[in-house]
């Protein structure tokens, strides 16, 4: 009997001496994780800068009948384990008692390729004799981050947790490796990926009914069906849509994914679906820069009322167009115009300034009064040489200098000049022409002015010479045209 007692009392020590790491004196708060029984699901929640735990990880699970609610302190790990059975886990990290977190259990020890496949399909369901079975890539994801003396909360809810439960992959075809384990050598499913299949450019016509998962299928790592994980993003002119419309003519190209339940991706190539149009494209013309004066300007209608649109001939009502501003700078916007009535679209491309800037009036002072020959000189063309302009965004025309008299009488002329810029700018000046000039062709302007030292200048442009004195407290200028 004393010598029995001896045995079982190596065993133990042998058995406890396996393990590394074991050291619960002292709890840590890096982590905590909570352990939802009723819906099998793991949650790992991480200490913050704060002093508040986060969720940062949820993992699918499978507790037991056995499994006691409680609040724990992660005890000892060990890499390789007997668990009941005898069985053998991977990763094992003790909870309270016989009670551990472990890999699905394995038929051999030490050996990756005898798993249970009916233990690991179960994942997700309450299916252990009280352990918490995890796939391998979490169990090690455990065993590697989460310290021992961190806490382990095992509770009952209809909630699976902030993160959501998982999705479990299932092995169907008889390989009995653990599809996560990445680090087993020789793990066949280490050379497998999922698959999207069915992906091909159509041709669709106007109004049908058109599904962009028609024809599609997928599988997962393990080769089973994996399309209700295909997930699209669809695109029409660029812009991000969430169907195909064949009520709206032109080219979708069409995205699709997948990530399946253990993270690996798959994509395929990026499908074109052409709609066919049962209208001619319409046309856009009247295309050209616009100024405006406020931002508060650039609106649709705005837009709509510069330009043309027709289709078949005839005028395209508005709401079939649409129009984008996009900034480019403080004083410049890009306007894009897209035209579509059951055909493909036509667009064009408008820039348009803000402008609030009025032009700048030289050649003439305002409310001057100036001398000429004879009255009769005073013509539009006559005034209009007298005067230079300028804008800080647009090219002032000879159009866009306007010359009106507003007194005409025996003894003067008063004239108003406006000009304006393309915003609709304006600048006016009123000036006085009085007669007695010394030449059909010589024009003196008096003016108030604060001069001390004479001066003498002379400049020429628009065919039009200007000589202008100053002394005495006086300018005067000659203007000879």
């Amino acid at each position: 009997m004393n010598k029995f007692l001896k045995i079982v009392a190596i065993v133990f020590m042998l058995t406890l001496g396996a393990f590394t790491n074991f050291n619960t004196s002292e709890a840590d708060t890096t982590y905590k994780v909570r352990v939802n029984r009723q819906v099998n699901c793991v949650t790992v929640y991480k200490l913050d800068e704060n002093g508040k735990y986060q969720p940062v990880k949820a993992m699918i699970c499978s507790t037991g009948y056995a499994t006691q609610s409680g609040t724990y302190s992660m005890g000892e790990k060990l890499r390789w384990h007997t668990l009941d059975g005898p069985c053998y886990g991977q990763y094992c990290a003790r909870i309270y008692g016989g009670v551990l977190f472990h890999s699905v259990w394995y038929y051999n020890p030490n050996d990756p390729s005898s798993l249970s496949i009916n233990a690991y399909n179960l994942l997700g369901t309450t299916a252990s004799h009280g352990c918490v079975r995890l796939t391998v890539a979490d169990a090690k994801w455990l065993y590697d981050n989460v310290p021992v003396g961190s806490t382990v909360e095992i509770y009952t809810s209809s909630d699976p947790g902030p993160l959501g439960k998982p999705k479990a992959i299932k092995i169907t075809n008889g390989v009995a490796w653990d599809p996560t384990d990445i680090w087993s050598t020789g793990n066949p499913w280490n050379s497998k990926k999922p698959k999207i299949n069915g992906v091909s450019d159509k041709t669709v016509e106007f109004g049908s009914s058109f599904d962009v998962m028609s024809g599609i299928t997928a599988t997962n790592t393990t080769g089973c069906d994996a399309k209700s994980l295909v997930k699209t993003i669809i695109r029409y002119n660029g812009k991000k849509v969430k169907k195909v419309n064949t009520n709206k003519p032109g080219t979708y190209k069409v995205k699709y994914t997948l990530t399946d339940e253990i993270g690996r991706k798959a994509k395929a190539k990026v499908a074109k679906i052409s709609i066919t149009g049962s209208e001619e494209t319409p046309k856009i013309s009247g295309t050209h820069d616009l100024y405006v004066k406020s931002k508060n300007k650039l609106k649709k209608g705005f837009i709509y009322k510069n330009i043309t649109v027709t289709q078949n001939g005839e005028t395209l009502d508005k709401k079939y167009v649409s129009v984008e501003f996009k900034k480019v700078s403080k004083t410049q916007y890009t306007c894009t115009v897209t035209a579509q009535y059951a055909s493909k679209p036509a667009t064009a491309e408008i820039t348009v300034y803000i402008d609030s800037q009025a032009p700048v009036v030289g050649g003439i002072s305002s409310d001057g009064t100036y001398s000429v020959a004879s009255l009769s000189a005073v013509t539009e063309d006559f005034v209009k040489k007298s005067v230079t302009a300028s804008d800080n965004m647009s090219t002032i025309t000879d159009s866009d200098i306007t010359v009106k008299i507003t007194d005409n009488s025996p003894v003067n002329k008063v004239v108003l000049i406006i000009v304006k810029d393309k915003a609709n700018n304006k600048t006016k000046v009123r000036v006085t022409y009085l007669p007695g000039g010394t030449s059909n062709t010589t024009l003196v302007a008096t003016q108030s002015a604060v001069s001390t030292t004479p001066t003498t200048t002379s400049s020429s442009a628009n065919n039009t010479t200007t000589t202008t004195s100053k002394a005495n407290g006086s300018v005067t200028t000659t203007l000879t045209v």
